[in-house]
């Protein structure tokens, strides 16, 4: 499930902020996964943990996402 949220969150950002594309979910959806992400933070794998901030996480954004992690991601 963990595994689903964070390629959720990696597409929706990137579709969001790097196209400037429809994400293909709602806001509130995007703010959900950003929760659930948050609130199991601790126990992400390692290499998930080192590719979101759990600051972004609580602010709900993927803004600061870089395209290097969007490579390692696997999105681009």
């Amino acid at each position: 499930m963990k595994n689903k949220l964070i390629n959720m969150y990696f597409n929706a950002s990137y579709k969001y902020y790097v196209l400037a594309e429809e994400t293909g979910i709602s806001d509130m959806e995007f703010d959900y996964i950003c929760k659930e992400l948050y609130d199991s933070y601790e126990s992400l794998t390692d290499s998930d943990r080192a590719l979101v901030s759990k600051d972004s996480l609580r602010a709900g954004t993927g803004f600061d996402i870089t395209p290097s992690t969007y490579l390692q991601a696997g999105v681009l």
